[in-house]
């Protein structure tokens, strides 16, 4: 049996051509970009390549693009690496309640090291108000922390207008892009800086950016423009300037679309999370009253199809604290399951798991 993956907000399979952009550097071009010798030079000769192909495909014109391990450490380098170079003990720091949990631990971080943190709500779609970010925006507030696309829902907050307010505030402004879809669509933002993963656009689990238009950052050795120490990844870097420049999917929007009209018409009263609000075309979130999304990724498991009851963050966690912060009761959350889009995914794929979910549902209602 063929399985079908509809997790691809976990993770994507590594394109071909990030595949052949990162050999060289497994055996002939191994040295460190850091070295003072001919093979060092060779190295760092290949990931300025790398940066600048990527820096040019994304519209990065002026700026820092700096190669990370991936989402984690990049939200954690916007987030603490920024409010530390500020060089103020205390202050405020504004987050969105639906942020990724390594956000969010990078907050309760800076929290414990005296600063406030003050989240901001969101309403039924998941959207954060810009109104309330201006509100919220203190004298001492030295960073706005608001994601791009939410990796449960796909919903896209409104981070051009955040990131204006804050421009006019003077407040720097860091955007988890993680779940972006097409980074070139962040840079159109303006928010000071973001971060992206590698292995959700085709580059390999440990490839990542990190990118600051200029604001300080604090770093730990002289690495990446001091900002991200330890020696360079230069297979990592080709790799992910590859998968950039492949551009993102092109079908997953239709894909999205044929696959919810499927289960909403054969199970009518299913609820898309978010879907009154503009998402990354690749995620849907759908509650299923009466069914336990533990129980249907079983039933699903079984007849082939691979689908996450939400972040594979958070997956150790009881509950979601983005479902609960846009109303949904506990039992509508544990009743929810994540279907996420890639490039290798097929309409036929797509109408045969939108028939397992009916089929599994239906099966599951009738002996709850």
């Amino acid at each position: 049996m063929k399985r079908i993956y509809l997790d691809n907000a976990a993770t994507t399979p590594v394109l071909p051509e990030a595949v052949a952009a990162m050999m060289p550097y497994f055996g002939g071009v191994f040295g460190n970009p850091s070295a003072k010798n001919a093979p060092g030079a060779e190295a760092r000769a290949a990931l300025e390549k790398a940066r600048s192909v990527t820096a040019g495909k994304l519209g990065l014109k002026e700026g820092k693009t700096v190669f990370t391990s991936g989402g984690t450490e990049s939200n954690m380098i916007g987030v603490v690496g920024s409010v530390l170079s500020s060089g103020r003990r205390g202050g405020s720091v504004i987050c969105g309640k639906t942020e990724h949990r390594s956000v969010l631990d990078a907050c309760r971080l800076l929290g414990r090291l005296g600063y406030d943190i003050i989240f901001a709500g969101v309403d039924g779609n998941g959207l954060t108000d810009p109104d309330e970010i201006a509100d919220l925006i203190r004298d001492d507030t030295l960073l706005v922390t608001v994601m791009y696309a939410n990796n449960e829902t796909g919903v896209i907050q409104p981070v051009k207008r955040i990131a204006r307010i804050c421009h006019e505030k003077n407040v720097p402004m860091y955007t988890d892009a993680v779940q972006c879809g097409d980074p070139s669509d962040v840079v159109k933002t303006g928010a000071d800086m973001f971060g992206i993963s590698g292995h959700k656009l085709g580059a390999p689990k440990g490839s990542g950016l990190f990118y600051t238009n200029g604001k300080a950052v604090r770093g730990g050795a002289g690495q990446e423009y001091g900002i991200r120490p330890g020696t360079e990844n230069v297979a990592f870097a080709a790799a992910l300037s590859a998968a950039v420049s492949s551009g993102p999917p092109e079908n997953t929007e239709r894909l999205r679309s044929v696959f919810e009209s499927a289960v909403t018409d054969g199970l009518p009263g299913t609820v898309i999370n978010g879907s009154g609000a503009k998402r990354v075309p690749g995620i849907s979130s759908m509650s299923f009253e009466g069914v336990e999304a533990e129980g249907l990724l079983f039933a699903l498991s079984e007849l082939g199809t691979d689908a996450a009851a939400g972040s594979a963050c958070t997956s150790d966690e009881r509950g979601s604290h983005v479902l609960s912060a846009m109303g949904l009761t506990e039992r509508q959350a544990d009743s929810t399951v994540r279907f996420s889009f890639g490039r290798q995914n097929t309409e036929e794929e797509i109408m045969i798991a939108a028939d397992a979910v009916i089929k599994s549902v239906k099966k599951l209602r009738k002996i709850r």
